[in-house]
């Protein structure tokens, strides 16, 4: 028996049941649906570090074809802004992909000093053929490492 206000009769067990399972089933849902939020918000995370490591290597590649590009000659400018964007793109590859950091990224960014440097320095020589050798070698072993890094197949 119940006595609310005055009013007595049979506990409205059904009513209470009700009412409890609706608590609980709101509870679970917007635990539920919090859940489902947070691993979508990891999702799109990973998606966009993907995207970024990406654009990175996009953008090495690009610096490394137009540094490869230049002319040997008097005037270093156009040596010098390739080189300039060669460092700027390898930074944004080594705080995106940090594993390449030491190994050939450090190396092929050696190899662009040396390039540029014998570029500017001189006209065509020896010396030159050398440091675009040098440097061929370095792009491919990093471009392979990029490759894997981003989950990409060999070519």
């Amino acid at each position: 028996m119940c006595n609310v206000r005055g009013v007595t009769g049979p506990v409205p067990w059904g009513t209470l049941l009700g009412g409890g399972v609706g608590i609980v089933g709101t509870g679970l849902g917007t635990w539920l649906n919090n859940r489902h939020g947070i691993k979508l918000a990891r999702l799109k995370d990973h998606l966009d570090r993907a995207q970024q490591r990406e654009n990175c290597c996009r953008d090495l590649i690009a610096a490394s074809y137009a540094l490869r590009s230049t002319p040997t000659g008097i005037n270093p400018a156009p040596t010098q802004a390739a080189i300039a964007e060669f460092r700027r793109a390898a930074a944004g590859v080594q705080l995106s992909i940090p594993e390449l950091a030491d190994g050939p990224l450090a190396a092929a960014l050696s190899a662009a000093e040396n390039l540029a440097k014998s570029r500017t320095t001189a006209a065509w020589s020896a010396s030159t053929t050398e440091a675009e050798s040098a440097y061929d070698e370095a792009m491919a072993v990093l471009l392979a490492r990029m490759r894997s890094s981003l989950n990409l197949p060999s070519q």
